[in-house]
């Protein structure tokens, strides 16, 4: 217990440390902005709105099914989840960098 508790401390001041940006508000950002967006849309009568509530509403609801994920393979692979993470990431970013290149959004040849 005190092992995880050091080290989600290390990983809140790391991820909170230079910009004063933390971890924790990437998702309640996310939240807030949705639940405005979706405001705007239903009672402002803000037909815009949609595509960006809809927007943050999936990150939001992301990045909780990633934090539950991770918790659970936390307690069945340790330390080795992170790299189970690293690797999944890393596949996704290859996937988005081949996707930009097929619709020519992308050159690495200049």
């Amino acid at each position: 217990y005190i092992n995880r508790l050091a080290s989600y401390s290390l990983l809140r001041l790391q991820l909170s440390n230079g910009n004063k940006f933390s971890f924790q508000n990437v998702s309640t950002g996310n939240l807030k902005k949705s639940v405005v967006a979706w405001s705007a849309f239903f009672f402002g009568e803000d037909k815009s709105k949609h595509t960006a509530a809809v927007n943050y509403m999936m990150l939001t609801i992301a990045f909780a099914v990633g934090a539950i994920i991770s918790a659970l393979l936390q307690k069945l692979l340790v330390l080795k989840t992170i790299w189970i993470a690293v690797i999944f990431l890393t596949t996704i970013n290859l996937v988005y960098i081949i996707a930009l290149r097929r619709n020519k959004k992308i050159d690495f040849s200049k």
